[in-house]
């Protein structure tokens, strides 16, 4: 996606942070919750770990992820 890494977390709107997800997610591996969120935060150049930033990219991992299929 077209998203400028390095940026503040707080720069980013929802729609760019699940895009990116979705793009890394594109790839077909099988990630845990956690890698995911790593694989996130380096996409986005994220340097700063915190409470924060970790329920931030949290939340984009839960709100990206397939739905189940008895959840569809």
């Amino acid at each position: 996606p077209a998203i400028a890494p390095g940026l503040p977390l707080a720069a980013y709107s929802d729609d760019q942070l699940d895009e990116m997800a979705m793009w890394i997610r594109s790839d077909g591996v099988d990630r845990s919750f956690n890698e995911l969120i790593d694989e996130l935060r380096d996409a986005l150049g994220i340097t700063r770990r915190g409470f924060q930033s970790d329920a931030v990219l949290g939340n984009v991992v839960r709100r990206t992820r397939p739905a189940a299929p008895d959840e569809q």
